[in-house]
């Protein structure tokens, strides 16, 4: 039940204790904590010598950075701080202690200290408060600070061990422990555990200080401070604001609040939220706004003031403060800006007759509530199933019981371990950690159920929610009872108390069921494997790859299960793509279970190679692969969905891949070669600066004689680019890859002894012929110059035009976690299945009728059904986030450039803030044509007219997919990493479409009254354009600067830009807003010299640096 506001009156002849005389300052005003420590410290610009002091002066490690050690080394500098910001108005400092564990401590050695450290720093704050109380007559307090240390309990270190921790709750406690003994001892009037990114480690923290409380410290008010990390309204580790105040409320803490991470006006929010779900009182300590560019904090004192000063006045907060980037001067006129505002009033109770459970995400169980679902599956006791796989170890598979019981329902968690052959303890904390790595599960309360104590306090340690305890009993006597019930309460758990029932809470018979083995099972282990090779299912993969394992008299060495039935059943795979009767997706999900089955034999692999190791003194090169392929997206480029395939299929064609990953240097590709003895190297890139880095490859490879087969491929690159600009820069074979059914061909030949030399030989000649072609087409090309071209260029009456509407507002403005559920009605489904190679024949082409295709339709709709289980789940979850930004700005064109200007600016006389150049059409048109030669800045008014117009431009991306696409990388899982890219690719471009919808229509809003759906915005039935750099209407990638300039991008939204000008992370669109109803979408096309050397004079660049920009459309050649 929720906790009822405290009686505040103390009873006849009781001294008033701290809690008491704090509580009473609270009720009559807001207070006042201090700021940020460390951005105080490094304002001292301290060196090592000053670090170390004499106390320390011959440490063997550097302890530049470790603040705490002030204290010790430099307590008049803390001293100093601590006064500064009393004297500023603070009515709470804070210690010098956030690292002050021994925990921490353990990274500059100094861990046997950590007592001492803690007991110094509040001596240092003590001595600074008792002076300005004594000096101000008002009484000053000192919290002591308990910060996060550096380790967690609810996440793995470790991606490919979900269920590993490197620090355990006892661990946690113990350090706890002995920090807030030397806080106390120090005398600290207030402990406050703060910064909390882990729930778990701040109940550790609480376990320790309640446990103080009761066996050697008279108790002292408790203030605990969470961490949101973002706009998503959650911790690092995954819960929302209402599930961690559930989750600690059990300490009974004072006051209950946010710091760190973000700015005031970002933190509000969730300020808000923990006000309506606490009887305590709140406190608020934000950082000076976002970090920029640098690390810094930009938000200066009388901003803070005001954000906080809006707290004050709507009755949200009882203590303000400052945290990263604030100073004395902000805590100045914080307090200030609050002084005359009343402090916020805690409700008397809140949720009253309900029952408050929390996962990461808030339970409530209350007098209407239904009946609750509990899943009671994962139980040893009462699943056959579940019971079976804890005692084979096969914790993962495990998971998946609990997680269909969530996804069925399931509102809390039942978890029992209670069978006579397992370590209980060990079994429970090693499966509540893997939930804790789930965050779909995790965000359902769990229900510890076991007769045995030890394993409740197991799962216990590793809950950071609130949980319940089934059961405690009077079994073994009072005492016994209210032990443990003790600590349960300490852990913060629910607990269902029984009147003892030796059969325990029964689960009946409904839990059991009942699985039909399917038919295939019965088969043969080399039919089996090859059945779910092609069939993509691993259910059963590693337990009969083992089987296979096992029957040494058949398959005598591990090697010989992947040369014989495993390559076997890729061999049909490679068969059936090839041959049109199988698609990509399904080829994927095939290589998902053969890496899964190789990865099972690979340490008994090893294990057989050191044997023969010990035995012989030799080892014996195996190689049961066609060949070693090194694959790389070049240097500058981060798109890889297409590599990625390429790497699949030609996994599953028996070839060994070695896949760098993106923006990789070419020493690095070359050195991979080498190091792994690749028979072929294949590049991958999708903007066009990639271009000039294959090259560059291509020549290094040539300089250093190296002679391996280079394969080119990606959505930039053509025969054409590949015979006339890569192919004569290298001796050995070069050669164009359309896509990944292509590959395995390609590869397969140029490796074959008896095919690869006569394969040269006609790559050779076909580039010859491209080559020859296309300096005859150079040679037949006519140009209009520079000038005729502009004589020629589109022309809009702007004197008899509608003026150029003025956008709602000038600037920017920033999206954060925008509503990736809006964005699902404009994902446009085509580019999607043609990331799959899903392409439906006429009439069958688009979506959805090419799920009415004969030969693809029903793979299409099953991918589809795929891509929509998981949007929905990403969605549901939160595991990505779109955040983007607009900008518009007063806009005139001149000549061939658009320049932007300040709000309040007088075009004609003022300089421009930012100018965008313009490339014009100049490859001569038909005699017969009318058509002008156009270019971006026709659609803008000029500026001789004096007629004001306006441009825009935008940046949108998805972020969080190369995070989850590597996770599923490393769960040897394809097709989940293929499929999220697919889906963040397709996200962000609906976020772009759907972005410039309201541009249109209220943020501009030129069309306020457009009406058009789906269909119609495909078919750019829309009025104005938003053409990117880099694409046919501007194909210079540099302008892309100027937008990041002009916009702060990177610091607005966290997309950047590379070296060769791709955005970062991958799925990411920007592009430049037109409102003109005349502006269209057009192809610069080829242009000539003249321009580019005009061109080149009016950006302030090189002609050979311009030319490398522009290399793909000139119309000469440069060589």
């Amino acid at each position: 039940m929720s906790p009822a506001l405290r009686d505040l009156t103390p009873s006849a002849g009781m001294k008033k204790t701290l809690q008491d005389e704090i509580e009473a300052i609270l009720q009559e005003k807001i207070m006042v904590l201090d700021g940020g420590m460390g951005t105080m410290i490094q304002r001292h610009k301290l060196s090592e010598d000053d670090f170390r002091g004499q106390e320390f002066k011959d440490h063997a490690r550097p302890l530049k950075g470790n603040n705490d050690i002030l204290s010790i080394t430099k307590p008049d500098v803390i001293y100093q701080i601590h006064k500064d910001y009393l004297l500023a108005g603070a009515d709470i400092i804070e210690t010098n202690t956030f690292s002050s564990t021994s925990i921490a401590q353990a990274d500059y050695g100094l861990e046997c200290l950590a007592y001492q450290m803690n007991k110094c720093s509040a001596g240092v704050a003590r001595k600074a408060a008792e002076e300005v109380t004594l000096q101000t007559g008002i009484k000053r307090f000192v919290a002591g600070a308990l910060g996060p240390t550096n380790k967690t309990l609810s996440v793995s270190p470790s991606v490919e061990r979900p269920d590993y921790r490197n620090i355990t709750f006892d661990e946690l406690v113990e350090a706890y422990k002995e920090q807030a003994e030397g806080l106390l001892d120090g005398g600290v009037d207030i402990l406050l555990v703060e910064t909390i990114f882990d729930t778990a480690n701040a109940k550790a923290a609480l376990f320790a200080i309640q446990k103080l409380f009761e066996e050697k410290y008279a108790p002292r008010p408790i203030f605990i401070s969470g961490t949101i990390v973002d706009k998503s309204g959650r911790t690092l580790s995954g819960q929302t604001g209402e599930a961690f105040v559930i989750s600690v409320s059990h300490a009974d803490p004072l006051c209950i609040g946010l710091n760190c991470a973000l700015g005031a006006a970002e933190m509000r929010p969730f300020i808000e939220t923990i006000g309506k779900c606490t009887t305590a009182y709140v406190l608020c300590y934000p950082n000076a706004g976002l970090p920029n560019t640098f690390g810094d904090y930009d938000e200066t004192p009388h901003m803070m003031a005001m954000h906080l000063k809006d707290f004050a006045a709507d009755g949200l907060v009882n203590i303000v403060g400052g945290c990263c980037g604030t100073t004395p001067d902000h805590i100045r006129e914080i307090a200030e800006a609050v002084k005359k505002y009343k402090p916020r009033v805690p409700p008397a109770t809140v949720f009253e007759g309900h029952m408050l459970l929390s996962g990461l995400e808030p339970f409530r169980i209350g007098p209407y509530t239904n009946f609750v679902n509990i899943g009671e599956r994962c139980n040893v006791a009462g699943s056959r199933k579940f019971a079976k796989l804890i005692m084979a170890g096969n914790y993962e598979e495990a998971l998946s019981i609990a997680k269909v019981q969530v996804e069925m329902g399931a509102q809390v968690l039942d978890i029992n371990m209670d069978d006579g052959m397992l370590d209980g303890p060990s079994a429970m904390t090693r499966f509540c950690n893997f939930i804790a790595s789930e965050p779909d599960i995790a965000k359902v309360p769990l229900c510890i159920d076991s007769s045995n104590f030890a394993v409740i306090e197991a799962g216990l340690k590793c809950c950071q929610g609130k949980c319940i305890v089934n059961s405690i009993s009077l079994k073994e006597g009072e005492d016994d009872f209210l032990e443990k019930a003790r600590k349960i309460k300490k852990f913060g758990a629910a607990v269902v108390v029984m009147a003892f029932d030796e059969e325990g809470q029964t689960h009946g018979k409904g839990g059991k069921k009942v699985i039909q083995t399917d038919e295939w099972r019965n088969g043969p282990i080399e039919e089996r494997l090859e059945y779910a090779l092609v069939k993509g299912i691993e259910k059963y993969i590693i337990e009969d790859t083992e089987e296979a394992r096992l029957n040494q008299e058949k398959y005598p060495r591990p090697l010989n299960i992947i040369e014989g039935p495993l390559m076997n059943g890729m061999k049909v795979v490679g068969d059936l793509f090839g041959a049109g009767k199988m698609f990509l997706p399904q080829v994927i999900k095939s290589a998902r279970v053969m890496k899964k089955a190789v990865g099972h034999l690979i340490p008994f692999m090893e294990k057989e190679r050191e044997e023969t190791r010990v035995l012989t003194g030799a080892v014996e090169e195996e190689d049961p692969y066609h060949g070693t392929i090194v694959l790389a997206t070049v240097k500058g480029d981060v798109h890889d969905i297409g590599k990625n395939i390429v790497g699949v299929v030609l996994g599953c064609n028996n070839f060994r891949v070695i896949d760098l990953g993106v923006m990789t240097p070419c020493d690095k590709i070359l050195k991979a070669a080498l190091d792994h003895k690749a028979d072929i190297i294949g590049l991958s890139g999708l903007i066009t600066p990639s271009l000039d880095e294959m090259i560059f490859v291509a020549k290094e490879m040539e300089r250093l004689a190296i002679k391996i087969p280079l394969l080119i491929g990606g959505a930039t690159t053509s025969r054409t680019h590949t015979a006339v600009k890569i192919a004569p820069r290298y001796s050995a074979p070069v050669i164009h890859v359309l896509d990944a059914s292509k590959s395995v061909v390609v590869c397969s030949q140029l490796l074959d002894e008896n095919l690869k030399d006569e394969y040269f030989e006609e790559i050779m000649e076909e580039y010859e012929d491209i080559r020859q072609d296309h300096y005859e087409s150079l040679k037949e090309r006519r140009y209009l110059t520079l000038s005729q071209a502009r004589k020629n260029g589109f022309r809009i009456d702007w004197l008899s035009e509608p003026p150029p509407v003025k956008p709602t507002f000038l600037g920017t403005r920033v999206f954060e976690d925008y509503d990736l559920q809006k964005l699902v009605d404009y994902i446009d489904w085509k580019p999607f299945f043609d990331v799959w190679q899903l392409r439906g024949k006429y009439p069958n082409r688009g979506f959805p009728k090419i799920f009415n295709d004969k030969t693809v339709g029903e793979e299409a709709k099953r991918v589809y059904d795929d891509a929509q289980n998981m949007l929905k789940a990403l969605i549901s979850q939160k595991k990505l986030q779109a955040r983007g930004v607009v900008g518009f700005w007063p806009a005139q064109s001149v000549q061939d450039d658009i320049c932007l200007y300040a709000e309040d600016a007088e075009p004609q006389s003022a300089e421009p803030i930012a100018t965008f150049y313009g490339l014009r059409q100049q490859a001569e048109k038909d005699s017969a044509s009318t058509d002008p030669y156009h270019c971006l800045s026709d659609f803008i008014a000029p500026l001789h007219l004096g007629i004001r117009d306006y441009l825009g431009l935008f940046a949108v991306a998805c972020f969080g997919v190369e995070e989850l696409s590597k996770t599923y990388e490393e769960e040897c899982d394809d097709y989940s990493s293929i499929m999220v890219k697919a889906l963040g690719d397709r996200l962000a471009e609906a976020f772009a479409e759907e972005l410039h919808e309201r541009v249109r229509r209220e943020l501009w809003a030129y069309c306020g009254s457009e009406q058009l759906d789906i269909a119609d915005l495909r078919r750019l039935r829309y009025e104005g354009i938003r053409p990117a750099p880099g694409y046919p209407s501007q194909p210079d990638h540099t302008e892309k600067l100027t937008m990041w300039r002009l916009a702060d991008i990177e610091r607005c939204t966290g997309i950047r830009l590379t070296e060769s000008l791709a955005m970062a992370p991958a799925s990411a669109v920007s592009g430049l807003y037109f409102s003109n109803l005349k502006s269209k979408y057009f192809s610069v096309g080829k242009i000539s010299k003249d321009q580019i050397e005009d061109y080149a004079l009016r950006k302030n660049m090189s002609v050979a640096e311009v030319e490398k920009w522009l290399g793909p459309i000139l119309g000469y050649d440069t060589d």
